[in-house]
């Protein structure tokens, strides 16, 4: 599927959606353990995210995003897929130990 369509676009958004729900998700549960790892999940919680955006703002800096509106909304989501999808499979890890 070409990056520049619209319906591939709508699908990689919605990818997005569920997997970043599923990761706040795992997120809240852990939090709300209080145990010892609580606070550092909250901290590199909110570095990843800090982290995710500059390489983003790197990026379209960069040129790196493209020109055209859709093929730089699917870039963007495909940035934070990577990321989003990193945490979930480290969560869903994490919670079978």
């Amino acid at each position: 599927m070409s990056s520049a369509n619209p319906v591939g676009l709508y699908f990689a958004f919605w990818r997005l959606t569920i997997d970043a729900t599923l990761v706040v998700a795992l997120r809240i549960h852990g939090l709300t353990r209080c145990g010892g790892g609580s606070v550092s999940e909250a901290q590199r919680m909110i570095s990843e995210k800090a982290e995710s955006v500059i390489r983003l703002q790197r990026k379209a800096a960069l040129g790196r995003l493209g020109m055209h509106p859709i093929v730089m909304s699917r870039r963007t989501i495909d940035h934070f897929q990577s990321t989003v999808g990193k945490n979930r499979q480290r969560l869903v890890n994490a919670k079978r130990r």
